[in-house]
Protein backbone atom coordinates (compact mmCIF):
# COMPACT_ATOMS: atom_id res chain seq x y z
CA UNK A 1 0.00 0.00 0.00
CA UNK A 2 1.37 3.40 -0.92
CA UNK A 3 0.11 6.78 0.23
CA UNK A 4 0.97 9.89 -1.76
CA UNK A 5 1.72 12.95 0.38
CA UNK A 6 -0.30 16.05 -0.63
CA UNK A 7 0.31 19.74 0.22
CA UNK A 8 -1.15 20.94 3.54
CA UNK A 9 -2.51 24.39 4.45
CA UNK A 10 -3.51 25.97 7.77
CA UNK A 11 -6.21 28.59 8.55
CA UNK A 12 -3.74 31.44 7.97
CA UNK A 13 -3.05 30.23 4.44
CA UNK A 14 0.44 28.95 5.16
CA UNK A 15 1.20 25.85 3.11
CA UNK A 16 3.78 23.13 3.21
CA UNK A 17 4.47 20.68 0.42
CA UNK A 18 6.42 17.48 0.18
CA UNK A 19 7.98 16.81 -3.16
CA UNK A 20 7.40 13.21 -4.18
CA UNK A 21 7.56 10.40 -1.71
CA UNK A 22 5.33 7.62 -0.52
CA UNK A 23 4.83 5.57 2.60
CA UNK A 24 4.72 1.80 2.43
CA UNK A 25 2.73 0.17 5.21
CA UNK A 26 3.60 -3.37 6.28
CA UNK A 27 0.47 -5.01 7.75
CA UNK A 28 2.27 -8.25 8.69
CA UNK A 29 3.47 -8.60 12.28
CA UNK A 30 6.93 -10.05 12.96
CA UNK A 31 7.10 -13.64 14.23
CA UNK A 32 9.26 -15.16 16.93
CA UNK A 33 9.57 -18.89 17.53
CA UNK A 34 11.91 -21.61 18.72
CA UNK A 35 12.93 -19.99 21.99
CA UNK A 36 15.48 -22.28 23.65
CA UNK A 37 17.66 -22.08 26.75
CA UNK A 38 20.61 -24.39 27.32
CA UNK A 39 23.07 -24.52 30.20
CA UNK A 40 26.75 -25.45 30.04
CA UNK A 41 26.38 -29.00 31.39
CA UNK A 42 22.97 -29.62 29.72
CA UNK A 43 21.34 -30.92 32.89
CA UNK A 44 18.35 -28.51 32.72
CA UNK A 45 19.29 -26.80 35.97
CA UNK A 46 21.19 -23.52 36.12
CA UNK A 47 23.34 -22.61 39.11
CA UNK A 48 24.97 -19.26 39.84
CA UNK A 49 27.99 -18.66 37.63
CA UNK A 50 26.94 -21.23 35.01
CA UNK A 51 27.02 -20.20 31.35
CA UNK A 52 23.74 -20.37 29.48
CA UNK A 53 22.86 -19.84 25.84
CA UNK A 54 19.51 -18.46 24.68
CA UNK A 55 18.35 -18.69 21.06
CA UNK A 56 15.21 -17.63 19.20
CA UNK A 57 14.17 -17.41 15.56
CA UNK A 58 12.66 -14.11 14.41
CA UNK A 59 11.28 -13.11 11.02
CA UNK A 60 9.66 -10.03 9.48
CA UNK A 61 8.79 -9.08 5.90
CA UNK A 62 11.41 -6.29 5.82
CA UNK A 63 13.88 -6.65 8.68
CA UNK A 64 13.95 -7.36 12.41
CA UNK A 65 15.19 -4.36 14.39
CA UNK A 66 15.86 -6.15 17.67
CA UNK A 67 15.08 -9.26 19.70
CA UNK A 68 15.08 -9.22 23.50
CA UNK A 69 14.35 -11.89 26.08
CA UNK A 70 13.43 -11.70 29.77
CA UNK A 71 16.15 -13.50 31.74
CA UNK A 72 15.21 -12.12 35.15
CA UNK A 73 14.48 -15.69 36.35
CA UNK A 74 18.24 -16.26 36.03
CA UNK A 75 19.12 -13.09 37.93
CA UNK A 76 19.76 -11.17 34.71
CA UNK A 77 17.90 -8.36 32.92
CA UNK A 78 14.28 -8.31 31.78
CA UNK A 79 15.26 -7.17 28.25
CA UNK A 80 18.50 -8.93 27.31
CA UNK A 81 19.42 -8.31 23.66
CA UNK A 82 19.88 -11.28 21.33
CA UNK A 83 21.95 -10.81 18.17
CA UNK A 84 22.00 -12.43 14.73
CA UNK A 85 25.69 -12.37 13.82
CA UNK A 86 25.34 -14.33 10.56
CA UNK A 87 21.97 -12.94 9.35
CA UNK A 88 20.27 -16.37 9.31
CA UNK A 89 17.26 -15.28 11.40
CA UNK A 90 18.47 -17.05 14.56
CA UNK A 91 19.22 -14.63 17.36
CA UNK A 92 21.30 -15.65 20.36
CA UNK A 93 23.25 -14.64 23.40
CA UNK A 94 25.56 -16.45 25.80
CA UNK A 95 25.72 -15.12 29.33
CA UNK A 96 26.40 -16.18 32.90
CA UNK A 97 23.59 -16.87 35.37
CA UNK A 98 23.46 -14.86 38.58
CA UNK A 99 20.90 -17.08 40.38
CA UNK A 100 21.63 -19.89 42.81
CA UNK A 101 19.38 -22.61 41.36
CA UNK A 102 16.79 -22.45 38.61
CA UNK A 103 15.41 -25.19 36.39
CA UNK A 104 14.01 -24.67 32.92
CA UNK A 105 12.29 -26.82 30.32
Amino acid sequence: MSIDIQPLADDAGLTVSCVGGSLDLDPTAPTCSGLAVSDADADGSVVAGEELTVTATAAEAHSVDSVTVDLSAFGLGSAVMLTDGNADGTYETTTTSATTDHSYD
